[in-house]
């Protein structure tokens, strides 16, 4: 009886946890993309916040056949600037090319009113969410 215990308990630590919960916007339609943030991937980080967003590209990004784009962001709220720390690429059958942005060489940067960085800022940092549309999948949303 101890060892089929012990290999239940075995067996359930092993077994893989739950997805993390995950509550997408769609905050922002360009010409380039449909932008979206995960509010429930928005974590401290220091003294900044860090976060998901997905991108659904509707034009070509040089030579990659891209049709998402997923990033990890960090966000300055008090500095107004954000940080690239990583980005994965998908094509239209969601298959990865991997990761290909290094957080090292991407420093900080102020964003441009209006620009994708700015709408994703001011979001994350709860400034302004008027825009942002609830979405169950990114991959799925119909804009």
């Amino acid at each position: 009886m101890r060892i089929f215990a012990a290999a239940t308990l075995f067996a359930a630590m092993l077994a893989p946890l739950p997805a993390a919960a995950q509550q997408w916007y769609r905050i922002n339609v360009s010409a380039l993309g449909v932008q979206y943030v995960d509010l429930d991937s928005i974590v401290p980080d220091g003294a900044v916040l860090r976060g998901s967003e997905f991108t659904v590209l509707r034009m070509k990004l040089g030579n990659g056949d891209f049709k998402y784009i997923a990033t990890v962001m960090q966000y300055d709220c008090k500095g107004r600037s954000v940080r690239l720390l990583t980005m994965e690429g998908f094509d239209a059958k969601n298959v990865s090319s991997g990761p290909f942005a290094d957080a090292e060489e991407d420093a900080f940067g102020p964003v441009e009113p209006g620009s994708p960085g700015a709408v994703a800022l001011d979001f994350v940092c709860g400034t302004d969410r008027s825009k942002g549309v609830a979405v169950t999948d990114p991959r799925k949303d119909k804009f």
